[in-house]
């Protein structure tokens, strides 16, 4: 179906719902007060859960329309492997990197690799600015790679 429009939406509210699972070993390479290395390592699951969603195949120029394609609800699993670590510079600024992988055991093309670091400076006890910067490749929805990054304003209770 064709259709010619001045305006789309590419994905509605939970247009792209992410589930993990997993399974496997834990291990802690480094713990000291300033940082701290996790590795986790077995056997994961991803599913991805579309309703209504659509990614840009093809930029139009000119002369060439743009082209969206509806993106289909997947499942995935194999291997999985986690990278956690933790840097706490001052009381007040803290540096987290996680890398997620999952090779499938459909194909090694289809490897899902989901990388996030954050800064995070502590204003107060319970209040906190973190800048996240994300790369994701994941060819089940996009053939390129994607460069996200966010600044959140955080705000957190202990409750016990």
């Amino acid at each position: 179906v064709e259709r010619v429009s001045d305006s789309v939406q590419v994905s509605p509210s939970a247009g792209l719902i992410r589930l993990k699972e997993g399974g496997g070993l834990n291990v802690r390479l480094f713990r000291a007060v300033f940082a701290e290395v996790n590795v986790r390592t077995g056997l994961g699951g991803r599913h991805r859960l579309t309703r209504d969603l659509f990614v840009l195949d093809r930029d139009g120029g000119s002369d060439m329309p743009t082209i969206f394609s509806e993106v289909d609800s997947d499942n995935q699993v194999g291997v999985e492997t986690t990278v956690l670590a933790v840097a706490r510079i001052t009381r007040w600024v803290i540096l987290n990197l996680e890398v997620d992988t999952l090779l499938p055991f459909t194909s090694f093309r289809e490897t899902l690799i989901d990388l996030e670091g954050s800064i995070a400076l502590k204003l107060t006890r319970f209040l906190s600015v973190r800048w996240v910067a994300r790369f994701i490749r994941d060819r089940a929805i996009q053939a390129d790679d994607r460069f996200e990054n966010d600044i959140l304003l955080r705000f957190s209770v202990e409750l016990l």
